[in-house]
C-alpha cells in the first residue's frame, strides 16, 4: 500500500507470532497528521477500530472519538496504530 510517498509492503508468514514464548502481536505505528481524517478513512473502509493501549483497548465509541491515537486491529494479529502525537512512541523520530 502507498500514500504516494511511502511504501509499505506486508508479507504473508505462517504460524503465531511469538515473543520468549508468549503470544504476540504484529504492530504498525503510523504517524498522520489529522486524527480525525484518518480515523474516518478507517471507519470507511469498514475497519475495526479500538481506543487506548494496545493492550488494553475498548471499542470505539462515536461519541467519544479518540483525541490522541487509535488501533484497527486486523487478522492474522496484525494492528495499526494511529497517532497525530509525535510523543506516542518513546524514542520514535519522524
Amino acid at each position: 500500500m502507498s500514500d504516494g510517498l511511502h511504501n509499505v509492503t506486508l508479507i504473508k508468514r505462517s504460524g503465531k507470532p511469538e515473543i520468549n514464548g508468549e503470544s504476540a502481536t504484529f504492530h504498525i505505528g503510523v504517524w498522520v497528521g489529522d486524527l480525525a481524517t484518518a480515523l474516518q478513512g478507517c471507519l470507511n473502509l469498514g475497519l475495526e477500530i479500538t481506543c487506548g493501549d494496545i493492550d488494553n483497548s475498548t471499542p470505539f465509541d462515536p461519541a467519544n472519538p479518540p483525541k490522541a491515537s487509535f488501533n484497527a486491529p486486523h487478522i492474522d494479529d496484525l494492528l495499526v496504530n494511529f497517532t497525530a502525537s509525535r510523543s506516542q512512541w518513546l524514542g520514535a523520530t519522524l
